[in-house]
């Protein structure tokens, strides 16, 4: 049965919009390895270099060192090493976010790194304004133990 009406438009419309969209992606090919790429082209890909890389090292249970000062506000790159035998993570806190009396189960991570196998190393990188920032390995009773720490960006 032949559609009529609303519905008809309605079909004629998708179907100029996907032909517009294979065109503007150069065609067929271009669609099938839209999700396979991870480059980043044009005026707007730029990246912003870090204003600050910090290093800090997770083991049994400790976070070193503990606290960090980085002189300025902007994109931070933090690269967290697992010098333990566990597996460690790494959550930073976002102050305001979570009510004061919060428990540290109850408070909520910005950003994050997840579990970093014994001897790797992974970073995260995150758009810090000027204020102090806690972060912790969020594993099992690891903040609890031991594995917490400060960032103060000034």
């Amino acid at each position: 049965m032949r559609r009529k009406g609303p519905e008809a438009s309605n079909g004629a419309r998708f179907a100029l919009l996907a032909l517009g969209c294979v065109a503007a992606l150069g065609g067929v090919g271009a669609i099938a390895g839209c999700g396979s790429s991870t480059s980043v082209t044009g005026t707007n890909a730029q990246i912003a270099e870090p204003v600050a890389t910090v290093q800090i090292s997770e083991s049994e249970y400790k976070i070193s060192p503990a606290k960090v000062k980085v002189p300025r506000s902007g994109r931070i790159s933090i690269q967290a090493t697992n010098a333990g035998q566990e597996y460690h993570a790494l959550h930073v806190i976002v102050p305001g976010k979570v009510s004061a009396a919060a428990s540290p189960e109850q408070q909520t991570a910005q950003s994050e790194i997840g579990e970093i196998d014994p001897g790797n190393t992974e970073t995260l990188n995150i758009q810090l304004k000027p204020g102090t920032y806690t972060w912790y390995c969020p594993l099992s009773n690891h903040r609890r133990l031991g594995m917490v720490g400060k960032l103060i960006v000034r």
